[in-house]
């Protein structure tokens, strides 16, 4: 009978802890005016079109075009004039932090700072930070998000 009761016991606990772990994972799935602007630097010091995405209707085409393809060939042209790879350029980012400012509800000013390292290859990147190797150049940079179509974006 007591043995019959221990295992009801830990199995409740069990089911408890489950469905906590479930409700913290939707929790964090939640989209965010800083995790919009962080995701949005990550694709921007990579050069990846996917910063697009990020964008707001007005940034993302404009007059002159899809605005992360004409940064990315811009970049990309001039790397390649200066007589290098284009992989040169990319960076990515790590010791992050965000400060939101909300304005009203559909308006936050969001500033991230943290640090980059060259991505030349993901391998270099990782033994240049466990070593030491190479510089890291620190940035501070500061977005306007609005809420746009249900989802939150990035106005510079």
């Amino acid at each position: 009978m007591a043995n019959d009761n221990k295992s009801t016991v830990i199995t409740l606990v069990i089911l408890a802890g489950i469905l906590i772990q479930t409700l913290f994972a939707f929790a964090d799935a939640k989209e965010t005016p800083a995790r919009v602007a962080v995701n949005y630097y990550k694709a921007y010091f990579m050069l990846d079109k996917s910063m697009a995405d990020y964008l707001c209707k007005g940034l993302a085409i404009n007059k002159k075009g899809n605005f992360a393809d004409k940064y990315i060939y811009d970049l990309t042209l001039n790397t390649q004039q200066r007589g290098f790879n284009e992989k040169y350029i990319k960076s990515t980012i790590y010791n992050l932090r965000t400060y939101t400012d909300f304005i009203d509800r559909n308006l936050a000013k969001v500033r991230i700072t943290g640090d980059r390292r060259k991505c030349i290859n993901p391998v270099f990147t990782l033994f240049a930070k466990v070593f030491n190797l190479g510089k890291t150049y620190t940035f501070d940079k500061s977005v306007n998000v609005i809420k746009q179509r249900g989802g939150w974006k990035v106005c510079k």
